[in-house]
């Protein structure tokens, strides 16, 4: 990911820790094996939507990053609706 030709300092060496938030941001997404390996403690979950596996952020997770950002605009756009359309009997 650094590879440009400049130098680089390793933010790994600066975080003191295995997962630093660039490190899980950067490289985990782009290699579910490795992010398996690291994470082997923790238990991966489904997406109910796209069915990938992704390690849940909370115990409540039901969908990976990318589907839950779409859910969310999905249902946002569907209460702003009914917001402005009522139901009237």
């Amino acid at each position: 990911m650094l590879e440009d030709g400049d130098e680089h300092v390793c933010p790994q060496r600066i975080s003191y820790s295995v997962g630093c938030r660039w490190f899980r941001n950067a490289v985990l997404p782009l290699s579910p094996e490795l992010e398996t390996d690291i994470f082997k403690d923790i238990s991966l979950k489904h997406c109910v939507r796209c069915g990938t596996r992704f390690v849940p952020r909370s115990n409540r997770s039901m969908y990976c990053l990318a589907c839950a950002a779409a859910e969310r605009r999905g249902k946002d756009k569907k209460r702003k609706w009914n917001k402005r359309h009522p139901v009237r009997i």
